[in-house]
């Protein structure tokens, strides 16, 4: 499995309410975790689909802690999101990677889905596992709210 986060805004603040699958040779168990994030925009194209949708590919990069330190570490996310200019909605897909601070070594690679909602918020499904061995899979929902004076979303 991958794991990925979706977001779209300079500032972007969240949260996500995860169950990580522990698969082993002997035994496997779910264990219920959790993981918040800050990230800033670093890039970002737009281009105009059609006289009502709008394209973004955008990069984002900073911080996650998490109850599970496998999950704790430098976030980066790249993801694709399609917006109705008209009605606020919109839909979003990526990927999403936790790297380990100072070395850059990947913790968590993850693919993540989501709607765009009419006031900045975003509803959306992450999957993905974890880099060490015994791999560890994640599948989780998340939600990010944004804060309309801010710019920064929040959960």
């Amino acid at each position: 499995m991958r794991r990925s986060i979706w977001l779209l805004a300079p500032i972007a603040v969240g949260s996500l309410a995860a169950g990580i699958a522990v698969a082993g040779m002997q035994s496997s168990g779910t264990t219920s975790v959790t993981a918040n994030f800050t990230a800033s925009l670093v890039k970002q194209k737009e281009r105009t689909c059609d006289p009502s949708h709008s394209e973004f590919r955008v990069r984002f990069e900073g911080s996650q802690t998490s109850s599970d330190p496998r999950l704790s570490g430098d976030l980066e996310a790249k993801v694709r999101s399609v917006l109705n200019t008209q009605t606020g909605w919109g839909r979003t897909v990526g990927t999403v990677t936790v790297r380990e601070p100072g070395s850059g070594r990947p913790k968590f690679h993850g693919r993540v889905v989501g709607v765009l909602e009419p006031g900045g918020g975003t509803e959306g499904f992450l999957g993905g596992r974890t880099v060490a061995r015994p791999h560890v899979a994640l599948l989780a929902n998340f939600n990010l709210q944004q804060d309309q004076q801010t710019g920064a979303k929040q959960r």
